[in-house]
């Protein structure tokens, strides 16, 4: 195991010192190895003129983008017309949800594999791009170090996950963006910048129509029947469904206490876990509203109300403008967004992206001072379609 270790570090070590070495992806992943240097190093190049030089040359003009998401890490590399060259996933990128190191280490991944699949040296890329929940600035410490350790040393640039988002699915200069994954948030967005931002508070004090406030009512709904203070709703079996929870085999249906012994199963599974777990059970609440369970239903206008409320609070009347639906909520449950739809007012025009890749891919481009306009945004959907 100890010589398992060092060689990986030997290896990591290497790739700081030879970008164009590749290193093994699980390489980057060694949690040992914290390092901090700058993120803008010097590398000697082969001379001007050579074939080397012109290949570098070309290489340089290439950026990447990064989507860091709470359930994964997408990453992008690009070419300045738009062409999609590599494209990788990783672990979660959010920060608030694994931590800087763990996030950082998802990031590099990404990155690393995604400049590997273009067959592109890690430290040609001018800029990165990294979409974040809640960030902006230039490259901090805890990301700077993991990719320069790697060999990627291009000018790193962090955005709004918002904003990539919004720009996933529209370049119109003036319009709105709505999350609703584990949390839920909603901002106006004008000319590449967040202007105006509601919610995204926390399972807490909001995140209205957010996953987990759609799962938590899913769960409290079938917990209300088990006890008899509920009607009886599809979603009882599915949370237990979800949940792992199985029939008692000796047939007993009352604990020692009373209490049905399916709900004592239940209670002990959802304190055990941390609240935020529970938006797991969103897509079982939406799948029972499709099937035509009322219970689930009412949950599900509940959640496209507060999600409404949410995007009126951001919107100016002024200036209206598309409004693009993300996170996992909206991209993959449709009877959400059908139900938001309802609750907008009529002639909202609503877009649903499956995430931010092409955002930040966007966003890349325009911190290199390359070209962003319709047929390269354009040639980002078409080209990374064949690499997903």
């Amino acid at each position: 195991m100890a010589a398992d270790i060092c060689g990986r570090l030997a290896r990591m070590r290497a790739a700081a010192r030879n970008p164009f070495s590749r290193v093994s992806a699980r390489a980057i992943k060694n949690p040992l190895h914290h390092c901090r240097v700058r993120v803008e190093r010097h590398f000697h190049h082969p001379c001007e003129g050579s074939p080397d030089a012109v290949m570098k040359t070309r290489h340089s003009e290439i950026v990447v983008g990064v989507d860091g998401g709470g359930s994964s890490t997408r990453a992008l590399a690009i070419a300045p017309d738009g062409t999609a060259l590599g494209y990788a996933v990783a672990g979660s990128g959010n920060r608030t949800a694994v931590g800087d190191e763990h996030a950082a280490l998802a990031i590099t991944e990404a990155v690393v594999r995604a400049l590997d699949a273009a067959d592109v040296p890690r430290d040609a890329p001018r800029t990165l791009s990294v979409a974040l929940a809640g960030a902006s600035g230039t490259g901090p410490d805890w990301l700077s170090g993991p990719l320069a350790e790697n060999g990627v040393t291009g000018r790193l640039v962090i955005e709004a996950d918002l904003v990539a988002g919004y720009l996933s699915g529209t370049l119109a200069e003036v319009g709105y963006a709505v999350v609703a994954g584990t949390g839920a948030i909603a901002a106006r967005v004008r000319g590449r910048q967040l202007e105006a931002v509601a919610d995204g508070l926390g399972w807490l004090l909001g995140d209205d129509g957010s996953g987990f406030q759609i799962g938590l009512a899913g769960v409290r709904a079938a917990a209300a029947e088990l006890d008899g203070r509920g009607p009886a709703t599809a979603l009882t079996s599915g949370v237990l469904a979800e949940l792992d929870i199985l029939p008692p085999s000796d047939g007993e249906e009352r604990d020692g206490h009373r209490r049905p012994r399916l709900l004592a199963a239940l209670l002990r599974r959802v304190y055990a876990e941390r609240p935020v777990t529970l938006a797991r059970c969103a897509r079982v609440v939406s799948e029972a509203a499709t099937a035509g369970d009322p219970v689930a239903r009412g949950i599900v206008d509940a959640a496209a109300a507060g999600l409404a409320r949410t995007l009126i609070a951001v919107l100016d009347v002024e200036h209206p403008g598309p409004i693009v639906l993300g996170g996992s909520v909206l991209a993959h449950q449709p009877i959400v967004v059908d139900a938001l739809r309802t609750a907008l007012p009529e002639g909202a025009e609503l877009t649903t992206v499956p995430d931010g890749a092409v955002g930040s891919a966007i966003l890349a481009l325009a911190h290199a001072g390359l070209p962003v306009d319709a047929e390269r945004w354009a040639r980002i959907h078409s080209t990374l379609a064949t690499l997903r």
